[in-house]
């Protein structure tokens, strides 16, 4: 229902039974909780009926009963909706609220104290007394009966006690019979002004704020303060009703010097409010028309959010020029918005244009105030939601036909607030005739630019330009904006016509500026809070090529040293590498591979064809490293360094700006490593590279707040109470608990509030120091790797990093791996919370499972073979044998005994010491009876690898397999792919820091790494092979029954469990393996006999030749973004190439790739008939045949996919479809 409904005589209507069962549903929703968003739905439900006595009556009558019937934690809520009604919403609900007050609010109030709840009392006298400061109830007598309760209390429990003889309490207030404070009505109300403003500045919550009262007993200097700073607001006020303000002129100086002290940080904050608002007004402005029960209300809604706009972007710009010109902002806003008086600000207000009205919109702060009706929001989300709604709701179309209508008036100086109140309506109508006249209106009025989003902000100022709709053009313009050519940053001394680029930039801060050109000192003030490098040389660049500067000036300006800017530039080439990043052939993008002097080792990838950009940092340290005592410590870092930092202290801070720039943001921590990423709309320059300063922060000024540490804990056990009903954590669990007790991967790496709460408050643990102290111990610049992909060119990323991640402190730590490594052996008989090898585990999942694991830990003796494991990666060439699905295999000889529906291998845990080798088999009811019999199969196969030479071929075919997908690798998500080059960055040479994780074979000779991006079609050579197979051997030779360790997945072992594992509550068994079952699997029957070998040739490889594209697609020299328009550009269809007519057989489409340029080809067959899904039973049939042909064909069909092949085949009402896709060469072998 609508937020601002009619309130017509002839729309009034009586509530009916279902519409006041829904209401009572929503209050019995309403908990012990009063949540902000409940009470405002339950406010604007019953707005509906605000002008009808008898329905407000039956609204108020169910929250009464409820009130009087309810415990006392549900009383608060309830109140509090009363209030919103009462504040909000207003009407009828006043006098039948307000009509026997007393009595339900003193059975409220009895209830609280009979229940021993102090805090619901003061809250409850808090919405007494604001009932009186926001006029509320009016008559004082009338108030005081209501809260009689809070009298009769403070009479009978003696609480006048306290007060002295002279009537004040012992903070030195005067107080009233009543315990409130002796103070005049005007002070009374300033005073409550102010300290909203403080509690409002500190972000308390509301349902936290104090009164004036408490906070005389809390903190009574503060509440001196805040009276004395009132008294000084009323005496300006009425010097300036006197006529007479020179007479504050001491207190003055005094504020200017306080002024002086405070820097300005919230213009890009205000920016972007004023951005969303603009954009908000724009964008409705293009929709259907608003019907005509609406009009009033979005006329009164749109123009003061479009006011409000231009008023905030005038308002930044004045503060902007008058900080560095050494004014007092501070002292200019009060002279100038004195005359502002709260009760105006109301719609009616806004309706009249009432520039008093405006004014106040920004004295209280427009992301805490919804413009159109006064109402306050808790935060500025709530603010946004709102308006969002507002704007889905109330479309604009036919109302922006009429200059008045759109909200911001030709009469720009009634919404500035530079008259008085009584003479506004005649300059209203002065400037509405000068409108009339185009050649009348100011210079900086006719400045107009057409508006574009990607220029949005002046380039000198940095604020964003006010706009407004040209009804003669239809377009929407930035004002008091004109462009202006400067010299690009990257040029040289040249000045040629293309290394010029076109900027906006106010015509008021040229104006200004060419005023104080002949004054150097206030030249340099301009100047001096340029927030980066590259601002200061456009600003630069700008005043050269504007011809607004006589010689002298300009010759100051070429003169001008950076020393920041040379410096940086001269330290990323001094510490640059030549290291050449090997990348996959058909990606263009730029790629640079450097390290920081403070030995940040860095990767940027410059891609001008995306929008799109990607950030991940890599932190070399994990959950391993995590303290005895604190398990979970890593985990609760990565989640703290999000909450704020010395530069950016608000905790949101960052995820507010990802979320207005389209990004988003986050973080894991495994048992080594720590990431963190975001990406975000990058085309911008200002925000990327304030997004990575934001980002930078968190690894070189964190602030780990006592408050937030607090908070955060409750994130970090709801996290892990989510992971409670996951089976793959509670596996994981169970796999750690098989490792040596003393090795760090046998922690407990979530953590959770009893780890990181409880158990440090019974060991007098102070955590938040534990936690800097881990901090400051392993977030070092040498232990960390960053990555960044995004559209701007090199150059500038780097001056970026600098500026970002320059500070990040090289506390030159050695890897946290270098205390354990290769001295706590990973797994030891007798050291385990579970044995490991030579046992069965069997496990009751939380899902319906049934699947076997045979587990293998493959454990190294030095840096040196683990490096070379990694290289020859031997586990993918094994596992790419054991786990085939082709003829002859594993799976195949399972399926046949119907003891499998599918099956892989892999490796699983991958730490600096040690890794595991699996092979995971998913079973049938049949193949669980018969586990026994799946794992000797695995055995058998497995010693077929030991005993029988691996082919060549094999080698050969995994190798152009993975270098035909390297060859046709395209660009994936940014995101993604930030996230896999920075967690390979700590595990290749920089050479490899992209083939490394996604190419075979990375050694060319036993001294040598891979050198080159060209795809190969074999090995370099024989010695290339042999390193590879000898790698296997090894790994082979390790997987053996004696060093193997089961698990079993079944719900049948539900109530047979005999063991719990601590932190998930798994119920578990832990059994040895019989020495019988172990002779048996040692004496496995050959491979051959049970038709099992090794896999075919596989002929659907395409050959070099049939590789080969016979009409190479021409690319651009130039590769830029693809624009919105170019993407909405209709492809061409495909052509009909043979048609038999409506009596035939085939109508047959082509269309020809122009696009991509690969040796791809796609076919779809399809048969159209009715007859598949005729009924039910036809139907079920159907899909049945689909999955039993999709079941008969994967062993053929096996070797065409691992080729790049593809088909498919699909039941659809319609008849059936089959696909065929992949490399030309061999797809006429696929279907054939």
């Amino acid at each position: 229902m609508s937020p601002y409904p009619e309130h017509d005589e002839e729309d009034e209507e009586e509530i009916d039974e279902e519409q006041l069962a829904d209401y009572c549903a929503m209050l019995d929703k309403l908990g012990n909780f009063p949540e902000k968003a409940a009470i405002n739905a339950l406010s604007i439900a019953a707005e509906d009926f605000s002008e009808v006595p008898t329905s407000a009556s039956k609204i108020f009558d169910a929250i009464r009963t409820r009130m009087l019937n309810s415990s006392s934690g549900r009383l608060i809520p309830l109140v509090y909706v009363i209030d919103s009604l009462l504040k909000n919403v207003g009407g009828a609900y006043i006098d039948v609220i307000l009509n026997d007050a007393h009595e339900w609010m003193g059975s409220v109030h009895a209830s609280l104290q009979k229940s021993g709840d102090t805090n619901g009392v003061g809250r409850l006298k808090k919405v007494w007394n604001t009932w009186r400061d926001q006029g509320v109830v009016k008559d004082e007598d009338r108030w005081r009966k209501i809260g009689a309760c809070f009298t009769e209390v403070s009479a009978a429990s003696g609480a006048s006690a306290s007060i002295a003889a002279d009537g004040t309490d012992a903070s030195g207030f005067a107080r009233n019979p009543d315990g409130t404070l002796q103070l005049p009505s005007s002070l009374r109300r300033q005073m409550q002004t102010l300290l909203d403003e403080v509690q409002n500045t500190s972000e308390v919550d509301e349902l936290d704020k104090v009164s004036l009262e408490r906070l005389a007993e809390i903190n009574p200097d503060l509440l001196k303060q805040i009276q004395a700073e009132a008294e000084m607001i009323l005496l300006e006020k009425q010097q300036v009703a006197l006529g007479n303000p020179s007479a504050t002129s001491s207190d003055t100086h005094q504020t200017e010097s306080d002024w002086s002290k405070l820097k300005l940080n919230h213009l890009e904050k205000s920016n972007t409010i004023v951005a969303n608002l603009q954009r908000h007004v724009r964008l409705a402005s293009t929709q259907t028309t608003v019907p005509k029960s609406q009009c009033d209300t979005t006329v009164h809604l749109y123009a003061a959010v479009s006011a409000s706009a231009q008023l905030l972007t005038e308002m930044m710009q004045e503060l902007q020029v008058s900080s560095q010109l050494g004014e007092s902002p501070l002292v200019k806003r009060k002279r100038r918005y004195s005359l502002v008086k709260p009760q105006m600000f109301t719609t009616e207000g806004i309706k009249e244009r009432n520039d008093a009205v405006i004014a106040r919109l920004y004295e209280v702060g427009l992301p805490f105030v919804c413009s159109a009706d006064g109402r306050r929001f808790g935060t500025q989300l709530e603010l946004s939601k709102h308006l969002d709604a507002l704007f889905r709701k109330s479309q604009l179309e036919k109302l922006m036909e009429k200059t008045e209508e759109r909200g911001w008036y030709v009469n720009e100086t009634t919404w500035l607030g530079l008259m008085s109140i009584d003479d506004s309506e005649e300059k209203i109508d002065a400037e509405d005739k000068q409108a009339a006249n185009p050649d009348e209106i100011a210079n900086d009025e006719t400045a107009t630019i057409l508006a574009d989003e990607a220029r949005s902000k002046c380039i000198l100022c940095g604020i964003s330009f006010a706009m407004l709709f040209d009804q003669e053009d239809g377009e929407w313009k930035y004002k008091n904006c004109i462009e202006k050519d400067v010299l690009k940053e990257d040029d040289g001394p040249t000045l040629d016509e293309e290394e010029f680029e076109a900027v906006l930039v106010h015509k008021t801060c040229l104006d200004k500026n060419s005023n104080v050109e002949h004054d150097s000192n206030v030249h340099s003030n301009v100047y001096r809070g340029a927030d980066s490098i590259t601002r200061r040389h456009l600003v630069f660049s700008l005043l050269a090529s504007s011809s607004l500067l006589p010689p002298s000036a300009h010759a100051a300006v070429n003169a001008q040293p950076t020393p920041s800017a040379t410096t940086s530039s001269q330290t990323i080439s001094s510490s640059a590498s030549e290291t050449r990043v090997i990348r996959p052939p058909l990606d263009k993008r730029q790629y640079e591979t450097y390290t920081l002097p403070n030995g940040l080792k860095v990767l940027l990838c410059s891609d001008p064809t995306s929008t799109a950009a990607a950030v991940g940092m890599n932190v070399h340290v994990g959950a391993c490293s995590d303290p005895v005592d604190i398990p979970g410590l890593a985990h609760f870092c990565e989640h703290m360094l999000f909450l704020g930092t010395e530069k950016y202290p608000d905790e949101d801070s960052f995820a507010k700006f990802l979320s207005a720039n389209g990004g988003i943001n986050n973080a894991f921590t495994d048992s080594e490593k720590t990431v963190y990423y975001f990406e975000m709309d990058g085309s911008i320059s200002s925000r990327f590279s304030s997004a990575l300063s934001r980002f930078g922060s968190f690894f070189s000024c964190p602030l780990f707040t006592p408050s937030a540490t607090g908070r955060e804990l409750n994130a970090i056990d709801s996290e892990n109470s989510k992971n409670l009903q996951s089976d793959v954590f509670r596996l994981y669990e169970l796999e750690k608990d098989r490792v040596n007790s003393q090795h760090p991967y046998a922690k407990f790496f979530t953590g959770n509030k009893e780890t990181l709460l409880t158990d440090t408050k019974k060991k007098g643990i102070d955590l938040r120091q534990n936690l800097v102290d881990f901090y400051n111990q392993y977030y070092s610049a040498n232990q960390m790797c960053l990555a960044i992909v995004a559209p701007q060119p090199i150059n500038e990323l780097k001056k970026y990093v600098v500026d970002g991640f320059g500070d990040i402190i090289n506390k030159g730590v050695h890897p946290p791996e270098d205390a354990w490594a290769f001295k706590v052996p990973p797994y030891a008989e007798g050291k385990s919370l579970v044995p490991a090898v030579k046992t069965i585990m069997e496990i009751v999942p939380i899902q319906e499972l049934r699947q076997v694991t045979v587990t293998w830990p493959v454990v190294f003796n030095s840096k040196e073979e683990r490096e070379e494991f990694r290289l020859n990666k031997p586990d993918y060439f094994v596992a790419s044998l054991l786990g085939h699905e082709g003829v002859g295999s594993l799976l195949s000889y399972l399926k046949e005994k119907g003891w499998a529906n599918a099956l892989g291998a892999s490796d699983n845990a991958d730490l600096s010491d040690f890794v595991t080798f699996e092979v995971t088999v998913e079973l049938t009811s049949k193949g669980l009876a018969a586990v026994d019999d799946v794992c000797e199969a695995i055995f058998s196969y497995v010693k077929m690898l030991r005993e029988r030479p691996i082919p060549d071929y094999i080698f050969d075919e995994n190798l152009q397999l993975d270098e035909l997908e390297w060859r046709y690798t395209t660009k994936g998500q940014p995101g993604q792919y930030v996230q896999s080059i920075v967690t390979a960055m700590d595990k290749f040479p920089p050479s490899l820091y992209i083939a490394g994780p996604r190419r075979l074979a990375l050694r060319e000779t036993s001294d040598a790494l891979l050198s080159s991006d060209a795809p190969r079609t074999k090995f370099q050579s024989t010695e290339q092979r042999e390193i590879i197979k000898a790698s296997c051997r090894d790994l082979i030779s390790r997987l053996t029954i004696q060093n193997s360790f089961l698990t079993v997945f079944s719900k049948s072992f539900e109530g047979k469990t005999d063991q719990v594992e601590k932190w998930y509550g798994t119920e578990y068994n832990i059994r040895p393996i019989p020495v019988s079952t172990i002779m048996v699997w040692e004496n496995c029957a050959p491979a051959k006999s049970l038709g099992m070998t090794y896999p075919r040739e596989n002929m659907f490889i395409p050959s070099e030749r049939g590789l080969r594209v016979k009409k190479p697609v021409k690319n651009e020299n130039n590769p830029k973004a693809i624009t919105f328009e170019e993407k909405m550009k209709p492809i061409t269809p495909p052509s009909v190439i043979r048609d038999d007519g409506n009596e035939g057989r085939w109508t047959v489409y082509f269309k020809e790739d122009d696009r991509f340029g690969q040796p791809k080809a796609f076919m779809i067959f399809q048969l159209l008939t009715d007859a598949l899904y005729q009924s039910p039973t036809q139907a079920a049939l159907a899909m049945l045949y689909q999955n039993s042909a999709a079941d008969n064909l994967n062993e053929y069909t096996y070797d065409a996919r691992l080729a790049g092949l593809t088909y498919d085949f699909q039941v659809l009402p319609r008849g059936a479809r089959l696909t065929f896709g992949g490399y030309n060469d061999k797809l006429e072998g696929e279907y054939n």
